[in-house]
């Protein structure tokens, strides 16, 4: 797993192994070109019985796929809340143990030699900028050793325009990329780099971990990565600041699902019948979701670990609080991820004016993505409260 959790993986699948000696399990890890490998491997039917699911690439892989059965998807709706929303053409192809979001990732030894305090936790997007700016340190010549923040990440633009009521797809699929609040979010990303101490070419994972950074923007699956590449780190998550404190937020930005597993439809009926064994175990095993919710840094949506002890000061735990205020836009192909990433790429990498890379990024969308199903994004809970 890129994400570092290859030590979940691995401990689950033994603990697996001890109960039925007669079964071998070997994991693949994945680099970049994982899924045209695994889109070769379920269409030959060859050297894969389970996968590691992707909501990204599923409409690839989805045809190949094996369904759960309606037993199955009756036993697992007793305690997984998050069943009917990822169905695809009324079947089941995976679990979801729970939904990450983006976070501010703060070090702890820096905060507290700066005195700080949990009052300090920015509210405002400007907060976070003028703290960065504070907690920035300079050597005698001038030479930064220490930023403040640096997050050059998309997240930031998603988040501030969600936060002005405005969704990812207008009601007939087409992205909102060149709008007025796509353009504020632009701006943003724009300011980051030019009128503060952000450097876009900075390794952030690196330098957060190196303690040369003192708050970065992440995802929660990044608590894996942390405890792979630095385990001695102390860090703490905040929620994601607001566009505008003195309003209620209409949401905080976009969330994701985390999945457990999927079959193999092309693999042979007795692999598929221990593959769904395998998936039974670990999503019936408290302490392995535990864990799993704890490496990917999940908000977890399985009823009997809602409020679990065992799940305190992780992201999701901090995270909790304003998940209902993030919006799923559902599955969505890769080529989405492109349009608004690219939005990014055009102001940090290529110098391009936020006004000109929306109008690009738009571009890019409506050739490459055309229109996605609305209907995601006004599930929302708080769908009244956004812009209609």
């Amino acid at each position: 797993d890129a994400h570092g959790a290859n030590a979940w993986w691995d401990k689950w699948a033994g603990e697996y192994m001890k109960l039925h000696p007669n079964v071998t399990i070997v994991w693949n890890t994945y680099d970049n070109s994982h899924p045209e490998k695994l889109l070769l491997a379920l269409r030959e039917g060859k050297n894969i019985d389970l996968y590691y699911p992707h909501t990204q690439h599923q409409e690839n892989d989805i045809p190949f796929t094996e369904p759960f059965t309606k037993e199955m998807v009756d036993y697992y709706s007793q305690e997984f809340t998050f069943i009917d929303e990822t169905k695809v053409g009324g079947e089941l192809y995976y679990l979801t143990p729970g939904v990450m979001t983006g976070g501010l990732c703060i070090n702890t030894e820096i905060w507290e030699e700066e005195g700080l305090t949990d009052a300090d936790i920015p509210g405002t997007w400007t907060e976070l900028m003028e703290l960065g700016e504070k907690l920035t340190v300079k050597d005698a010549s001038g030479n930064i050793t220490r930023y403040g923040f640096n997050g050059v990440n998309h997240g930031i633009w998603g988040s501030i325009r969600y936060q002005q009521g405005e969704y990812l797809f207008d009601d007939n699929g087409r992205m909102n990329i060149d709008t007025e609040a796509s353009l504020v979010g632009a701006q943003f990303l724009y300011d980051m780099i030019n009128n503060y101490t952000v450097d876009p070419t900075l390794n952030t994972s690196e330098a957060f971990t190196a303690g040369n950074l003192a708050i970065t923007y992440q995802w929660g699956w990044r608590d894996s990565w942390f405890a792979q590449n630095a385990p001695d780190l102390k860090y703490f998550w905040a929620p994601v600041p607001v566009w505008d404190d003195t309003i209620v937020t209409p949401a905080r930005g976009r969330n994701n699902v985390e999945l457990l597993l999927s079959v193999a439809k092309n693999t042979s009926d007795i692999n598929k019948e221990v593959a769904f064994d395998v998936i039974k175990y670990l999503a019936s095993n408290e302490d392995a979701m535990v864990e799993f919710c704890t490496t990917y840094g999940i908000v977890p949506m399985i009823a009997n670990l809602v409020g679990h002890p065992g799940l305190e000061g992780f992201c999701g735990d901090k995270i909790a609080p304003i998940i209902d205020r993030t919006v799923w836009p559902g599955p969505f192909p890769g080529a989405v991820a492109k349009s608004f990433k690219a939005i990014g790429e055009k102001i940090w990498n290529g110098g391009m004016s936020p006004e000109v890379a929306i109008k690009e990024a738009q571009e890019i969308a409506d050739f490459e993505v055309g229109t996605w199903d609305p209907k995601w994004e006004r599930a929302y809970a708080h769908d009244s409260d956004m812009n209609h």
